[in-house]
């Protein structure tokens, strides 16, 4: 995959070095924070700790909820992210990157018809698509519906 030619051309945000940087990436959600309103920031669980731990050292007061990889919390996402591309409320824009992810993506059902990405089944990277199906999900799970319309009225946007 060309990762360097997708950041260069800004498609692709990495942090320095050869593993995850928690401070950096803490220090570019502040910067995305300025730049769009932002209500609630679903998380897997894996290494929350140290994320959370940078996010606070940052200063950034964000409300954060978990979001499982399993059927319970992935399924009605997925129905949610299906229905907004039907309705063709996700504009893609020909992201490069989410291109590839949807490629790699393997959903798994269960036998009560629940469903999921399924990881261990991917064919490759797919953590834009998860990205994509947890943004639905806390779309659904949206307790206010003040501003729900008018944000539903604007696409949302992938990749910015």
């Amino acid at each position: 995959m060309p990762y360097d030619v997708w950041k260069k051309q800004g498609f692709l945000r990495t942090t320095p070095g050869a593993t995850v940087d928690y401070e950096y990436i803490a220090k570019e959600l502040v910067e995305i924070t300025e730049r769009f309103d932002i209500e609630i920031l679903n998380f897997d669980r894996w290494r929350i700790d140290i994320f959370k731990k940078e996010i606070r050292r940052v200063g950034l007061s964000l409300k954060m909820e978990q979001f499982g990889q399993g059927y319970k919390d992935m399924s009605p996402a997925m129905d949610k992210t299906e229905q907004l591309l039907l309705e063709g409320q996700i504009n893609h824009a020909n992201h490069p990157v989410l291109t590839m992810c949807a490629a790699n993506a393997v959903v798994e059902q269960d036998p009560a018809g629940n469903r999921k990405l399924a990881k261990d089944k991917s064919t490759g990277r797919m953590d834009g698509m998860i990205a994509l199906v947890m943004a639905a999900g806390a779309l659904n799970n949206a307790k206010s519906t003040s501003g729900l319309d008018a944000f539903l009225k604007n696409p949302i946007m992938v990749g910015v």
